[in-house]
């Protein structure tokens, strides 16, 4: 069982200071998984381009070896996020999932600091679902 909730449009702020409305909608599983709107993982994409506040403050909780790889694999973090907002069906635990692996098995990291990493972003994407 599904259902579905939509919150009535929000002006949001976007990384490259743009303002736009948009609709916030996403839909609760009968398990508790919260299926991910693109459009939330190209936002998230380009915060991780971009920079900012948003990102400093999911980087302060990063310790030392996974702050200075976040900073270094930006750019190829933010790209594959942008190929999983194309993906159908993402529910956050999927992100979480597939950008481990592809932090581990593309990139190289150790399973510890792509893990931290993945988890920091997810924490950042479930941020923004509560939000809105």
């Amino acid at each position: 069982m599904t259902s579905a909730f939509a919150a009535a449009p929000q002006q949001v702020q976007t990384p490259n200071s743009q303002s736009q409305v948009v609709a916030v909608s996403a839909e609760i599983r009968e398990e508790g998984a919260v299926k991910v709107a693109g459009w939330i993982l190209g936002w998230v994409a380009d915060a991780i381009r971009w920079g900012g506040s948003f990102i400093d403050d999911i980087v302060r909780f990063l310790d030392d070896d996974a702050a200075e790889a976040f900073s270094r694999y930006s750019d190829d973090i933010a790209n594959f996020l942008d190929e999983l907002a194309n993906w159908d069906d993402m529910v956050v635990d999927a992100v979480k999932n597939e950008l481990y692996k592809f932090l581990l098995n593309q990139i190289g990291l150790s399973g510890g600091t792509s893990l931290m990493i993945a988890d920091a972003i997810a924490a950042m994407i479930r941020g923004l679902l509560w939000l809105a």
